[in-house]
Order: C-alpha cells, then sequence, then structure tokens
C-alpha cells in the first residue's frame, strides 16, 4: 500500500467520551528510561467504554501476563495493512468466540493494569509489513523514525 492509499486520520477514537492525551506519540521520558512512547496515552478514568476505532479482527486478547501492557486487546485490518492495540484494560467485553467487530463495537473498559501509573488507555497503531507505530492521526509516512529526525531531543539527566 502506498501512504496515499490510506485514510486520514488511520482510525477512529478509541473511546466513548472526550479525554486528553498525557503521553503524546513519538516523546522521549525519563520514566520510559529515555525510550520513545511508541503510542498515545489517554487519561481516561477506569470504566471508560472502549471502542473499535475501525473495522477488523481481533487476533488477541491477553490477560496481564506481568510484561507490563496489561489487559490488552489486538485489533487487526488486514485489508488497510494495520494493527490497533489497546493496553491496561479493566475488562473484555466480548467472548472468546467473537473474532469480526466493526468500528464503534464496544472491545472492553478502560483500566490500571500491567505497569500503569494510573488509570489509561495507551493506544498505539502498528503497520502491519514491520510493525512500525505509526501516529494514529497524521499519514502513515509520521512514524517513529520520522519523528526522531524531525524532533531534536535531549534525554533527561539523572537527578
Amino acid at each position: 500500500m502506498k501512504p496515499q492509499d490510506y485514510e486520514i486520520p488511520l482510525v477512529g477514537k478509541p473511546f466513548v467520551g472526550d479525554f486528553r492525551s498525557g503521553s503524546k506519540f513519538g516523546v522521549y521520558e525519563k520514566i520510559r528510561n529515555g525510550r520513545v512512547h511508541t503510542g498515545i496515552d489517554y487519561s481516561c478514568p477506569e470504566g471508560t467504554p472502549l471502542i473499535a476505532c475501525m473495522d477488523g479482527e481481533i487476533l488477541s486478547k491477553t490477560k496481564d501476563d506481568g510484561n507490563g501492557a496489561g489487559n490488552r486487546i489486538h485489533l487487526f485490518n488486514y485489508k488497510r495493512g494495520i494493527r490497533a492495540s489497546y493496553f491496561h484494560m479493566k475488562e473484555f467485553a466480548f467472548d472468546e468466540k467473537q473474532k469480526a467487530v466493526k468500528k464503534g463495537d464496544l472491545l472492553g473498559w478502560s483500566g490500571n493494569t500491567g505497569h500503569s501509573s494510573g488509570p489509561h488507555l495507551h493506544f498505539e497503531i502498528r503497520r502491519l509489513s514491520d510493525a512500525e507505530p505509526l501516529h494514529p492521526y497524521f499519514d502513515t509516512e509520521e512514524t517513529l523514525s520520522t519523528v526522531k529526525e524531525k524532533t531534536p531531543y535531549e534525554l533527561p539527566k539523572p537527578v
């Protein structure tokens, strides 16, 4: 797929309501030990309904397994070549057999699972071809690689 083949924005809102973005895409932060943030964190209270940001197939839903992401869902859209991931969820809203979802379908509720500093949704989009993180609301050329090239940064100094 070429960048012009994608819809802009790439996906719709992943939740019901209006919440501000905490940690932004592509930002280097002290709390991440200088690693780049591969998604967007939304400061939504625990129990906020999380909805499918696009039509797709739920490829996996994982209960908190100690890796830091908490309860999570990976939603794939093979035709568009992207994956949406929802992290730190409280609960899932569907059974094991359900795979296909439509944009706007309820997926579950936001939470505070995994390595989380408070209730929020960590939401990220990745290209299926190479797993490169994409900015969900810019075009497909806005990847972590291009953000790093365009954004001068300095890693935080230890206190």
